[in-house]
């Protein structure tokens, strides 16, 4: 109804009706994409967590398995995938652990780091999301503390899961 209002009186458009428009179709365009990224990123959630219920899923261990049940063990994870830290969590506390995390970074100080190992039952650490200089420090803290610590290589969902299923 607008639009018509602008129209001029030959059934051309003025230049504003044009605007208007094209403004319409690029807010309308636009939305339409907002709304088809949002339906993918709820695809990719549901998809994440049905690979996340996967690996704790009970049906794949007999009751006394001690990779279902980590019975309250503290799992320390110092470094990783910070975008990944959401994902970890789950698994830990899906399977009855508590999950505690480091980003790794060293500026701050390495006493949070040490208060944070102290505490925990196991620590694993990625050695290709950690500095040199954070993976030796780690390694140190864990003997000194008599911490079962894990450099690993690969620190997929997956590969966390079977450690913790095969250590704890």
């Amino acid at each position: 109804m607008f639009l018509a209002y602008l129209n001029t009186a030959g059934g051309k458009q003025s230049d504003l009706s044009m605007k208007a428009n094209r403004e319409i179709f690029g807010a309308t365009h636009m939305s339409i994409h907002v709304n088809s990224e949002m339906n993918e990123r709820v695809k990719l959630k549901a998809i994440v967590q049905q690979g996340l219920r996967s690996f704790i899923d009970p049906k794949r261990c007999e009751p006394g398995c001690p990779a279902f049940d980590l019975c309250r063990k503290c799992v320390f994870i110092v470094g990783g995938i910070a975008r990944m830290e959401t994902l970890y969590r789950q698994l830990i506390e899906n399977s009855g652990g508590v999950f505690e995390y480091h980003n790794g970074h060293m500026k701050g100080g390495t006493k949070q780091l040490e208060n944070s190992l102290k505490r925990a039952d196991i620590v694993l650490c990625p050695v290709n999301c950690n500095s040199h200089a954070a993976c030796f420090l780690i390694k140190k803290l864990g003997k000194k503390h008599d911490k079962p610590t894990h450099m690993m290589a690969n620190f997929s969902l997956s590969a966390i899961s079977q450690k913790c299923g095969h250590q704890i």
